[in-house]
């Protein structure tokens, strides 16, 4: 695949169309779907092709250059991988059970691949690639929220042990790394037997496949999202291409179907945004510093002329100097009815870098700070933002730098997790285990005062703040919790406006501002990701909550 896509996107940008894509995945499901009627087995879509089915019934153009997902339960996943290529010949497409390179046939790939060689003529130009269909297994995992963590961290190792396994002789080449990195690598992983792996990390998978849990995962590879049983089952059927595809009963682990809830909670909160926004605009007139609007509200300024219909917060930037001066001032001007400026001073569990001002009496639980303890109310983000070197390549170094102080400061805070939910039922001993575990974990970390990972990570990009006229600087970034970098001629000095009928401030060139951030910020996603943040609990009014349902389980997914 990325052969066809160099081949023809990069170097002869041609656009295959998505009736094209999707005639041609067709086909491969439709034989899946010939030996799973003919063996008696079950799969359904998921993660990207289940979404595409759902809200489009059809691909994108440039879609070819993903994989495209199918589940089974591993009881059907085994027959299906055993019988599979007895259909070969009879059905004109390809097993690949090995990795593209390996001519060999010696090491196994993680998931087993459905291929077609397919000819494709667009614009005069005939290019000959092999599409995929990849069919992944999905095992029960456990309900216990400690036993599960344990569960994938045991999935971990031997997921990172098979494929490192599988890619020694491609080590150096892919990663980039030193001879000395790569050697390293041969010397532990060079002399194992990838069948040997590949049989292990299977073994660990199905570990409690035989138990009563209600949670289905893939846990091959790069997790999916978790689904319960009731969720997964009965199958569904949904239109896509010229055929039907089997979807889950319930498929909001991976896409909300009916997209016009999240429109009702969005206007909902964002009337509360505005009402914050009011309030800081207010506050620093009054203290006497400056800010901008960014992020998605600069976007929306700019593009839409208010809130991007599916955005639920509010980002605000200042330059450093301004930024602790509101800190250290505002206190005098809040409305401390209403309103809560939410810092590391006054509030030390949070686990962002930068602070908020809270509306009270208001909800934004998420699933990430759903057990954590510390005020969840909807929000207005403010973001620090600092000079850095004018040299592109300094810069890039500069925040590479930054991102790992960043990261040394969410590894303690992510390893502080919330305590799992009240009444949990645990059934074995391993589950009492690692519940015992879990809880020394999370007391281990929570004992670690976030303020210095804070203070590293302020002392680091704060360095070239007090050199600034020294050395002729004239651009400046803010690294968390996405990178976004301006020169001051763009940001200075700020214009009044209004957004949404609310006074505010922005940079003095928007469109140039954008355009460093997002470079095409005119293109919109597409409707299915025009979603806000995934909350678990909502409310203009703590006294009437909203609930919406939250996905099980931790960690990047697909």
């Amino acid at each position: 695949m990325n052969n066809f896509k160099k081949s023809v996107t990069d170097e002869l940008e041609v656009e295959i169309s998505s009736e094209k894509i999707t005639e041609i995945i067709c086909e491969l499901l439709r034989i899946v779907e010939k030996i799973c009627e003919k063996e008696n087995l079950e799969y359904f879509a998921y993660s990207r092709l289940l979404v595409y089915a759902i809200h489009y019934h059809k691909l994108s153009p440039y879609s070819w250059k993903y994989n495209f997902d199918i589940g089974m339960v591993r009881s059907d996943y085994e027959k299906f991988r055993k019988v599979v290529k007895t259909y070969e010949r009879k059905l004109n497409f390809c097993v690949q059970l090995h990795p593209t390179y390996d001519v060999t046939g010696e090491y196994m790939a993680h998931y087993l691949y459905i291929t077609k060689e397919v000819r494709l003529e667009e614009e005069g130009i005939s290019v000959s690639d092999k599409f995929r269909l990849r069919v992944a297994p999905f095992d029960k995992v456990p309900e216990a929220e400690d036993t599960r963590r344990g569960f994938y961290r045991g999935m971990k190792r031997v997921n990172k042990i098979h494929r490192r396994t599988i890619d020694t002789r491609m080590y150096l080449k892919s990663s980039g790394k030193s001879f000395r990195k790569f050697l390293k690598q041969q010397l532990i992983y060079g002399n194992l037997d990838s069948r040997r792996t590949f049989a292990v990390m299977n073994r660990t998978a199905q570990k409690y496949n035989n138990t009563d849990s209600h949670i289905y995962q893939r846990v091959i590879g790069k997790r999916s999202k978790p689904i319960l049983a009731e969720q997964l089952f009965p199958l569904q059927r949904t239109s896509f291409g010229n055929m039907t595809v089997s979807i889950p009963k319930d498929p909001t682990p991976w896409t909300q179907p009916d997209l016009r809830y999240f429109d009702e909670r969005n206007k909902a909160i964002q009337k509360v945004d505005l009402e914050i926004l009011r309030e800081f605009d207010r506050v620093c007139r009054e203290i006497g510093v400056g800010y901008f609007l960014c992020g998605g509200t600069m976007l929306g300024y700019v593009r839409d002329d208010g809130f991007i219909p599916w955005d639920d917060d509010i980002d605000c930037g200042m330059l450093r100097k301004d930024y602790k001066r509101f800190l250290e001032e505002a206190d005098r001007y809040i409305d401390h009815e209403r309103f809560f400026l939410q810092t590391r001073k006054i509030d030390p569990s949070i686990p962002f870098l930068f602070s908020k001002l809270r509306r009270k009496d208001t909800l934004y639980v998420t699933e990430y700070n759903e057990r954590r303890p510390y005020h969840k109310g909807i929000c207005l983000d403010i973001f620090p933002f600092d000079y850095v070197p004018n040299d592109p390549e300094e810069r890039e170094l500069h925040y590479r730098k930054a991102k790992k102080q960043a990261r040394r400061h969410h590894f303690m805070v992510n390893r502080a997790k919330g305590d799992p939910p009240k009444g949990e039922n645990l059934q074995s001993a391993a589950d009492y285990w690692f519940r015992l575990l879990g809880t020394v974990h999370r007391k281990l970390f929570r004992s670690f005062p976030l303020e210095i990972t804070q203070r590293n990570y302020d002392r680091f990009v704060q360095q070239y703040n007090s050199r600034a006229k020294e050395l002729d600087l004239h651009t400046v970034a803010s690294f968390v919790p996405t990178y976004t970098w301006a020169d001051l001629e763009t940001l200075l000095p700020y214009r009044d406006t209004e957004f949404e009928g609310v006074p505010a401030m922005v940079a003095n060139k928007p469109e140039v501002f954008l355009e460093m951030q997002y470079g095409d910020y005119k293109s919109r996603p597409l409707p299915h990701k025009q979603l806000g943040h995934d909350l678990v609990e909502w409310s203009v009014d703590v006294k009437e909550r909203i609930h919406t349902d939250a996905d099980i389980g931790e960690g990047d997914h697909e």
